[in-house]
């Protein structure tokens, strides 16, 4: 009753000015996302540098083959001497300067040791030294870059360049990134439930508070501890928010409008990587950077007390009153008429969500903290008795690892695909996610979810098994391999978002969308294990891995049923009662006397055992 008369009043009022406020905060939000999910490319990059004793002075060269000793400080390199000027080299650690001096850590020796020796400033100072501020060389406390001197070129500040973390410090700087992931699957697994319980509203309501201390704390705290704690909180509040905003957009839309809205406010993420990378050419100190990729917060935080509450949910909470209430005014809005027999229908949902929702309401007050725990477990083991259901839990989970290790991995391992301006990197990596999601989006409309997600992992799974067999010397096939299978696996991604919310059910929507995310970030956190630590083992182990990744990846998603163009489930029956439907297609065993029993022994699962 419920799910049928929700689904015709959105058909019926339609997509307009209702939405807008969804829209739009929808849009920012996926615009606020790339300065913390791939933010550390440009914010804790660490450039050239070179380290030197306390006391030290370094030979300079003339035009001439003579030498003359000039202080480094006084001298800024020419363009051809960058390369060789800074070596990236650390000391080793020793209590002699002069020792010091001739003694360096390096990744090839004997061609660093000429190097180091050789390199030099200009006497003669190119016309950029008057022009660029003079560098400095800045005390770091460490055992073998007692001072360093950092390329200025490229980034006036980073995250590194600030706290020196380089040669013993080194290990820290992934730390910035690591940080983010932990805090993005902790927000996930917290969002899902907070936007369950208390709905999309509030909980993007909390993310945003959180996502302004987090910005706050990273813009202005001195400490790096400081900045990784408040690293963590950023993550927090991204998972938080994406998750419930997407619920909120797809919850709002009617079916026949769902897959090309889903797709298209997709490419606002694409969007806002190449935009932050504009961003960055001309922001060049890491602090101001942040702040200026974490603008359309200040659009966020009013719209999320401006949007309404997904009627869908309100009406799942046994509210229903507040929902019909919501469709009216939303008719209102889109300037629609809803049909008498409609309004009568929403007029009923509201009188019998009135006389349910006292009752729910009380037997969830009266529960105690052990109670509570026992529901929960019970919840959870109840959800995973439903065939569907279960179905539904083991695929979107594994495919979601899956396609994390391909999406990050392809972006490690393409070694092709490369660039000196990491500008121009993040820009091409943004526009190749946007072409992506717009070659997928009208085969999307006609073919469906599972046609997309299953022959992207499949396609790019046999393209790096092929990969493997190309020789070293034909590098532009190896190169358009590549590149297909990255564009694959981000059409893929971007069909899977809003593939998982149609396939739970409205009671558990954003917390079966949290447990699919929390499995890509665990795929994100393995994909540099394949390309850094089974890549030293043999040459062909990464792509391998990865190829397999691909097709066993489209292994599960038949396991799953088609949505396009069907409405949302509201409830686990409305899921079981979608897949038995399926089942007995293919088999033509299941009778309609048999689902029906097997659906009133469903137990329901209502708002009193989610409190």
């Amino acid at each position: 009753m419920a799910l049928d008369t929700l689904e015709k009043a959105l058909a019926e009022v339609g997509y307009g000015r209702w939405q807008i406020p969804v829209v739009v905060i929808t849009v920012m939000v996926h615009m606020l996302a790339p300065v913390h999910l791939i933010g550390s490319t440009l914010l804790n990059a660490q450039p050239p540098f070179r380290c030197r004793a306390v006391s030290q002075v370094v030979n300079f060269t003339t035009s001439t083959t003579n030498f003359v000793l000039r202080p480094v400080e006084n001298f800024v390199p020419n363009s051809t001497e960058l390369e060789d000027f800074y070596n990236n080299e650390c000391r080793a650690a020793t209590s002699s300067s002069s020792t010091s001096s001739s003694s360096t850590y390096s990744t090839s020796s004997s061609t660093s040791s000429s190097t180091s020796s050789s390199s030099t400033y200009s006497t003669s100072s190119s016309t950029s030294s008057s022009t660029s501020p003079i560098p400095e060389w800045k005390s770091t406390g460490l055992a073998s870059c007692p001072e360093i001197l950092q390329d200025e070129s490229t980034f006036s500040s980073t995250v590194s360049m600030e706290w020196q973390l380089v040669c013993e410090r080194s290990w820290l700087r992934p730390f910035f990134q690591m940080a983010y992931s932990v805090g993005s699957m902790v927000g996930s697994t917290g969002g899902g439930h907070v936007s369950d319980r208390y709905g999309r509203k509030r909980a993007i309501q909390i993310a945003c508070g959180f996502n302004l201390a987090a910005i706050v704390g990273m813009a202005f705290l001195p400490w790096y501890s400081g900045v990784l704690a408040a690293r963590v909180l950023s993550g927090c509040s991204i998972g938080c928010m994406i998750l419930p905003v997407f619920s909120l957009a797809l919850e709002t839309t009617p079916s026949r409008h769902r897959t090309l809205a889903g797709m298209l406010l997709g490419t606002s993420f694409s969007v806002a990587v190449v935009l932050f990378a504009g961003v960055g050419f001309f922001v060049r100190t890491w602090r101001c950077l942040l702040l200026a990729g974490s603008v359309p917060l200040l659009a966020v935080l009013p719209l999320a007390f401006l949007v309404p509450e997904s009627p869908r949910w309100l009406s799942q909470q046994g509210r229903g009153h507040e929902a019909a209430v919501i469709l009216g005014h939303a008719a209102s809005r889109n300037r629609v008429q809803l049909s008498p027999a409609l309004t009568s229908a929403l007029r009923d949902l509201q009188e019998e969500s009135q006389v349910k929702e006292k009752p729910q309401r009380s037997q969830a007050t009266d529960m105690t903290w052990g109670e509570r725990a026992r529901a929960k477990i019970h919840q959870v083991t109840m959800y995973l008795r439903f065939p569907s259901l279960r179905r539904i839990i083991v695929a979107t989970t594994g495919i979601w690892y899956l396609q994390g290790i391909l999406y990050l991995g392809i972006i490690l391992n393409a070694n092709n695909f490369t660039s000196n301006d990491p500008y121009i990197y993040v820009a091409m990596s943004g526009a190749m996610d946007l072409m992506a999601i717009l070659l997928a989006t009208p085969l999307n409309m006609r073919m469906g979810r599972r046609f997309i997600v299953g022959g992207a992992m499949l396609v790019a799974g046999v393209l790096l098994l092929v990969d493997l067999a190309v020789p070293e010397e034909f590098w532009w096939i190896r190169w358009i391999l590549v590149m297909t299978s990255l564009l694959l696996i981000a059409a893929a991604f971007q069909v899977n978002f809003m593939y998982v919310p149609e396939l739970y059910p409205t009671v558990i929507r954003s917390r079966g969308f949290a447990l699919a995310s929390l499995a890509g970030s665990f795929g994100f956190l393995t994909a540099p294990f394949i390309t850094d630590v089974l890549a030293q083992k043999t040459w062909w182990a990464v792509g391998a891995t990865f190829g397999s990744a691909g097709i066993l990846g489209s292994l599960l998603v038949p396991l799953l049923p088609e949505t396009n163009n069907m409405p949302l489930p509201d409830t686990v029956e409305d899921v079981e009662r979608r897949g038995k439907g399926i089942v007995a297609a293919k088999k033509g065993e299941a009778s309609q006397e048999e689902q029906g029993r097997e659906a009133e022994e469903m137990p329901a699962i209502g708002p009193a055992e989610e409190a």
